[in-house]
C-alpha cells in the first residue's frame, strides 16, 4: 500500500518494512558480535602468554539443551598466573585440534579465574561479524540521510529514474 502526503511522494510501506526488518536484523547480530568481540577485546588488552604444564587432556562428551551430544577435546593445564600464583584450569577445543602432551602455550586473565584458554582458541568470527555489521549499520544511516535530505521530484546525478 502506498501513502501519499500531498506534495511528497508516496511511501511504500512494504518497502519500508523491509528496510526496517534487515536493520533490525544487523543490529542484533551487531549487539551478539559485540559481546564475544569484548572477550576478545579483553584477552588483546589485559591478557597474557605463559607456557603451561599439560595435566591430563580426553574426549569429553557434553550433553546440549535438545539432548545433542557433542564431542570435544579437553585438555587440564596448570601455570603461573602472574597476579594469583600456580592454577589449574581446562580448555575444551574441537576434537580437530592435536592432542597436546608436555607444555603449551596459554593465555589468561591475570587474577581472574577461568579466563585461561589454549593459544589460537578465538573468536575471530565474531570480530569479523561485528566489523561487517558496523559497516552495514553505518551504510544504511548514510543512505537513509540521503533519502530523508532529497528535494521530492529531484534527480540525483548519476542515478536512474525508477519507474
Amino acid at each position: 500500500m502506498r501513502i501519499s502526503s500531498g506534495r511528497f511522494p508516496p511511501i511504500d510501506e512494504a518497502e519500508e518494512l523491509k528496510k526496517f526488518k534487515w536493520v533490525l536484523i544487523v543490529g542484533i547480530v551487531f549487539l551478539v558480535s559485540a559481546c564475544y568481540s569484548w572477550v576478545e577485546l579483553k584477552y588483546l588488552i589485559w591478557g597474557q602468554t605463559v607456557d603451561a604444564q599439560v595435566t591430563n587432556s580426553f574426549i569429553a562428551t557434553s550433553t546440549g539443551r535438545r539432548g545433542r551430544k557433542s564431542e570435544k577435546l579437553a585438555v587440564e593445564y596448570t601455570f603461573a598466573d602472574s597476579a594469583a600464583g600456580p592454577r589449574s584450569e581446562r580448555d575444551d577445543v574441537s576434537t580437530d585440534w592435536p592432542v597436546p602432551v608436555g607444555t603449551v602455550s596459554v593465555q589468561y586473565l591475570p587474577g581472574v579465574p577461568d579466563s585461561s584458554r589454549l593459544s589460537g582458541h578465538t573468536y575471530m568470527l565474531a570480530v569479523w561479524m561485528l566489523m561487517i555489521s558496523l559497516i552495514l549499520l553505518v551504510a544504511f544511516v548514510v543512505h537513509m540521510h540521503r533519502e530523508s535530505n532529497a528535494v521530492p521530484g529531484k534527480r540525483r546525478p548519476g542515478r536512474r529514474l525508477q519507474r
